[in-house]
Parts: structure tokens; sequence; C-alpha cells
């Protein structure tokens, strides 16, 4: 899990979906805990590590081979 400047959180781990949504291994809530739907990920396998550089680029790692993202 990792916190974004503006309050949004970032979680990885196994998951394929959060609060019935699906969202493979990588999601995004905001601040009040809501799933953002705008944030579409899929990791081919477990996200262990996130970080949140200084220009808010999100910084992935785990057992992963492909990773895609669409972030709005």
């Amino acid at each position: 899990m990792a916190v974004q400047a503006d309050g949004r959180i970032v979680i990885g781990g196994g998951f394929t979906t959060v609060d019935s949504q699906t969202h493979v291994r990588l999601a995004r809530l905001s601040p009040d805990g809501t799933v953002e739907s705008g944030f579409t990920t899929s990791a081919s396998a477990s996200v262990y590590a996130l970080a949140i550089q200084p220009d808010g680029k999100i910084l992935v790692g785990g057992d992963f081979t492909s990773l895609a993202a669409k972030l709005v």
C-alpha cells in the first residue's frame, strides 16, 4: 500500500476484485476508501511492493512479467 500526495491510496497484492469491481492485483482508492473505477490495471502475478515518487509516478514491484495500466 502507498499513499499519494493527494490522499489517494494505491493497493497491490494477489487480488482480482476490489469491492466487486475487477482490479487485477493493483487498485486505487479515493481518500474516503471508495474504489476508483478510472484506475484500470492488470498485472500477470502478485504485486509485493509499491512506492510513490516525488513527481507522483507509481513504482510497482512483484512477481509479474507484464503490467498494464490506464491511470485517469
